[in-house]
């Protein structure tokens, strides 16, 4: 169901679910902007921000840093995930919202990447990556501040 959400509660959240896995591995370092409440299922947006955290810790050997960057851009609002891990390889980069891609152990890879694109276009939503092998890499999520009206009665039931 959508309805006004604080992204930073769901973000602060999520960090706090994971921060055993952090440990003393990565630090986060939270640069959030002055953003509204927006139209979402922040439930489903907390599984994306989840996956990205996850795969940013464990692109990172050794002892790494993940940004997170919230800020407002009109009517949307926009959410980045940068990690400076390992980077993502120029020959898969193109690949990695392709469905049935990847380049991990059946189970860990695909469904869950073409499952979180699904998440972001179901809230009328984008997702970008940048990155450089050796690097990092950022994702980009771009979400409307309010859904369509269409879909805003369609999911709160109206």
């Amino acid at each position: 169901m959508f309805r006004l959400s604080d992204i930073h509660e769901g973000l602060r959240s999520t960090i706090k679910l994971l921060v055993t896995e952090f440990k003393d591995k990565v630090r986060i370092h939270e640069e959030f902007g002055v953003i509204p409440e927006i139209e979402c299922n922040l439930s489903q947006l907390n599984q994306v921000f989840m996956n990205l955290l996850s795969n940013g810790a464990q692109a990172i050997t050794g002892r790494g840093d993940i940004w997170i960057r919230t800020r407002r851009d009109g009517d949307k609002v926009r959410i980045e995930v940068e990690d400076n891990g390992s980077g993502i390889p120029e020959e898969v980069k193109g690949k990695i919202f392709d469905p049935f891609f990847t380049t991990k152990t059946v189970g860990r890879g695909p469904a869950r990447i073409v499952y979180r694109v699904w998440l972001i276009e179901r809230h009328h939503g984008q997702i970008e990556v940048e990155s450089e092998k050796g690097k990092g890499t950022r994702f980009t999520i771009t979400l409307p501040i309010r859904q369509p009206k269409s879909m805003a009665a369609t999911e709160t039931g109206a």
